[in-house]
């Protein structure tokens, strides 16, 4: 498919007659620069009914000096929000960001087709007088810009940017604020909750009252480990609100992946997940980072945008309503709200995984942190990247690939990440893991396209281990081992759904069974494709049983360990979560059960540190299990930890555990505990 990049050509680059810069004219959808009053705007959130309600609460319950004070202080978070849009600022702000961007990346690439789409979304949009909300994955800092670049290269109205405070820094922030963003507040608790929630609420309806386009990110922050992150929900829920109680008519929804050769921010994310403290934002450190990327010259390669097909909002509501019948009722009844706008969230999420494109540096860095050696020679390394392209391909997956020959590709890749892989001049050039921490980012960018063939990889591994005298297994038995770990990764990814990434693969057997569940559907197919590829064998006498080996020797090792590799580290931190709990704690008194309460991040600092004493120890198998972030995931997780009030409460049994318990065994533990046991069969034991 042909691609553009959109940072050819921008409207504000050159007047018709070749010089200087020109006002923006003639764009697609809501002229925010001189059609907008936003004071006015802002004046319409204070008195808007929901922010009105919060007065009128006040004057009922404290009196009429109370309401006056919350009025101002509701005009004064008004008047935080936003300054609007100004052409003026926007030039320049965008021209710097767009000498940045070219200085920094080769261009910003978007398919031609998908730009067409979005133009004619826009047009619709614009005829209709409605919104355009751009939800986009978010990796960078220069997420913010490329949505931004995009438009402008079609000349499309650009959207209200919802953005963290953490932004909000001198200089910065005032030119963000005029090129349209907003800043909120990272969580939205204190005494101002309510009123603080309601005007952003109220600012979010007014705006797509008028047909101006939105933007935030569905993930709420920056993804440190390069999967998508789970949807928070909160700004979402604001647009759904508004098109649920009748205030806006509609909205059209256009989920967005960026992605990268390589990420700026690279080397901060691997201090942060070592346990290093965020680096607050500041105008010094951006210069700072840029200095430093000016030293290295461009040498982060492309950006790949994908605008997965918009769909309207009004229309999502009732098909969903269709689906669940008569009784459903989302505005009356909260907890169908919640159900609608978690599938919602999802289908954004999904949407954005069916379109995302898988870069050469992710296949190069996958391909080098599941192999089983300590390295790759040259020839193994060419072979291998193009094996795990077709299977991309194969599964459903996007990949950008140039064309040119896979050495020249490969060598670019290596080019680009730099000193996180190290070469070795000996009889052929062999490449080895440096970074495996920062590499690792790359590698979780693809293994959504493998997620549930990956878990049923791993599964199918536990009953070798602990049965090694079996010869098969049964479809029942498989997918329900792989429903135990599913449920323990269903916050690590988004499996597939509406996308129907899965319905593509070879083999997939598309008939509906009545009853089963959209997961169990996707593991059913994705054990038909990897019966289909030949990776799993059906017994000669029984379609009902898979074998525990195969006939094809080398493509079962190629195919199970990889699919292996992917979820093993997830699993090992699991593991060390468990096991961390019973060394990090020693129970008192000979108590069957002893309590203890610790500050959380002091807790993942425990975990961390027993984790890595392990790693060195070799008991661990994989660095990236020594991560802060799904350390972070499954301490918050596991079923006898509860979160209270910054608190982890911890509830230990003083049992020496088996490391490989058997089921009869973990049915000994409250049903809480059982789930949280069960994840020791699935862990790689010896070290790969």
């Amino acid at each position: 498919m042909p691609l553009i990049n959109v940072l050819d050509k921008l409207p504000y680059d050159v007047k018709p007659d070749g010089t200087g810069r020109s006002p923006f004219r003639d764009m697609t959808g809501v002229d925010v620069y001189s059609n907008v009053d936003f004071s006015e705007l802002l004046r319409s959130c204070v008195a808007n009914k929901r922010v009105t309600a919060l007065f009128d609460r006040e004057y009922e319950y404290r009196g009429s000096e109370a309401r006056r004070k919350l009025k101002a202080r509701a005009k004064e978070l008004a008047e935080e929000i936003t300054k609007g849009f100004n052409s003026y600022i926007i030039s320049p702000t965008f021209s710097t960001a767009k000498m940045i961007s070219n200085f920094v990346y080769n261009g910003l690439f978007v398919e031609e087709d998908q730009l067409a789409q979005l133009c004619e979304l826009a047009e619709m949009a614009a005829r209709e007088g409605k919104s355009l909300i751009f939800l986009p994955s978010h990796k960078s800092h220069i997420d913010y810009m490329a949505v931004h670049f995009l438009l402008l290269r079609l000349n499309l109205s650009l959207p209200s940017v919802a953005a963290g405070n953490n932004l909000d820094i001198p200089f910065i922030g005032g030119l963000l604020k005029r090129s349209g963003a907003f800043f909120i507040r990272r969580t939205f608790g204190g005494p101002e909750k309510a009123i603080y929630g309601a005007v952003i609420a109220s600012y979010i309806e007014e705006l797509l009252r008028r047909g101006i386009n939105l933007e935030f990110f569905p993930e709420g922050g920056r993804s440190r480990t390069g999967k998508l992150l789970m949807p928070k929900t909160g700004l979402l829920s604001m647009a759904v609100d508004a098109v649920l109680a009748g205030g806006v008519e509609d909205a059209f929804i256009v989920p967005v992946s960026i992605q990268y050769d390589r990420i700026m921010e690279g080397e901060d994310y691997t201090k942060e997940l070592l346990g290093g403290n965020k680096q607050k934002e500041s105008v010094t450190g951006l210069f700072n980072q840029m200095g430093s990327l000016a030293q290295k010259g461009k040498v982060l390669g492309n950006v790949q945008i994908r605008i997965a097909k918009g769909f309207s909002m009004r229309e999502y509501i009732k098909e969903h309503a269709l689906k669940k019948g008569s009784y459903w009722d989302p505005v009356a009844n909260a907890s169908q709200r919640l159900v609608l706008l978690k599938s919602l969230a999802y289908r954004v999420m999904d949407d954005i995984n069916g379109v995302a494109t898988i870069t050469p540096t992710s296949l190069l860095g996958t391909v080098l942190l599941t192999s089983r050696g300590r390295g790759l020679g040259r020839h193994e390394l060419l072979k291998q990247v193009d094996w795990l392209r077709e299977e991309v391909i194969a599964n459903g997956g996007n990949v950008s690939w140039p064309k040119t020959p896979t050495a020249d590709v490969v060598d670019g890749s290596l080019k680009i990440l730099g000193d996180l892989v190290m070469t070795h001049s000996l009889l052929e050039p062999v490449y080895s893991v440096h970074n495996h921490l920062e590499l690792a980012f790359y590698r979780n960018m693809l293994v959504h396209v493998f997620s549930e063939k990956a878990i049923i990889a791993a599964s199918l591994h536990s009953f070798m281990r602990h049965e090694p005298d079996r010869k098969f297994v049964t479809r029942k038995e498989l997918l329900a081992r792989s429903g135990i770990l599913s449920r323990f990764m269903r916050k690590e990814f988004v499996f597939s759904g509406t996308s129907g990434r899965i319905r593509k693969q070879p083999g997939s057997a598309h008939e509906v069974i009545p009853g089963e569940t959209p997961l169990e559907t996707n593991f059913r197919l994705a054990a038909d494709s990897l019966v289909h590829s030949g990776a799993l064998q059906l017994h000669p006498d029984d379609p009902t049983k898979i074998l525990l080996f195969s006939t094809d020797p080398e493509l079962w090792s190629t195919t199970f360990t990889f699919l292996c590799m992917l979820v093993w580290p997830i699993i090992e931190s699991y593991w060390v979560c468990l096991v961390g709990m019973q060394a990090v704690f020693t129970c008192r008194d000979g108590a069957k059960h002893a309590q203890s309460l610790i500050v959380e991040d002091k807790f993942v600092e425990q975990l961390q540190t027993f984790a890595l004493n392990i790693f060195h120890l070799g008991d661990l198998n994989f660095y990236e299990s020594i991560s802060k972030e799904p350390i972070k995931y499954v301490s918050a997780r596991v079923s006898f930890v509860s979160e209270s009030r910054g608190l982890v409460h911890l509830i230990l049994s003083d049992l020496a555990l088996p490391w490989f318990p058997k089921e009869s065994e973990i049915q000994k533990f409250p049903p809480p505990t059982r789930t949280g046991l069960r994840v020791l069969f699935f862990r790689t034991y010896p070290p790969p």
